[in-house]
């Protein structure tokens, strides 16, 4: 029963590793079409990026 366990702790691990990774690489990804075609490129916006014309400004709360 605890080789099964340990066996089953190694595997949630490696997925999780995995996981890590991936997103990991993704962002790399996104951050090298970041710098290849600028922040406001229409590439940016493909891979799930906010173009910068595309963000608000920032607006300050009245005061009560």
């Amino acid at each position: 029963m605890t080789k099964l366990r340990a066996e089953l702790a190694g595997a949630i691990d490696n997925y999780h590793a995995t996981g890590s990774l991936f997103t990991q690489r993704m962002i790399e990804a996104r951050d090298e079409v970041q710098v290849q075609f600028g922040r406001d490129s229409n590439e940016l916006q493909a891979v799930g990026r906010t173009k910068r014309s595309d963000r608000k400004a920032p607006v300050r709360k009245p005061k009560p």
